[in-house]
């Protein structure tokens, strides 16, 4: 599957959403332009993610961008990574279903434990 999303690095504190839609949109139609924000200073954290509409239009916007410059800055562009299933879960998200597990396991085996006492009983 190709790729539509990149990762834009480097960016000065001054660049906005709108000054990144502008600089890439000549290379196709932009889906979205996300700049994530430091908690404490609500200032973008220097990178920002760009969404194309086509792979082909990413393509062309990370070859031609990348190591360019903006603000005096040069920008770094690459692929954005694939997600990888449960990423944005925290490691404690599948404690219940785990907990429940280990429950019936518990269960189980007490059950096949009082199943071997009784036979054993019933043979004696």
């Amino acid at each position: 599957m190709a790729r539509r999303s990149l990762y834009v690095g480097g960016l000065d504190p001054q660049v906005t959403e709108e000054i990144l839609w502008a600089a890439f949109v000549p290379f196709g139609d932009l889906l979205d332009v996300t700049m994530p924000l430091d908690n404490e200073t609500q200032q973008h954290r220097g990178f920002a993610f760009i969404e194309f509409e086509l792979p082909e239009d990413a393509a062309s916007a990370k070859e031609n961008m990348d190591d360019s410059e903006m603000f005096g800055r040069r920008l770094r562009v690459a692929y954005t990574r694939p997600s990888s299933i449960g990423a944005g879960k925290p490691l404690w998200a599948d404690t219940d279903e785990w907990l429940a597990y280990q429950e019936k396991e518990k269960e189980a085996n007490e059950e096949e434990k009082k199943e071997k006492e009784k036979t054993k009983e019933n043979t004696s």
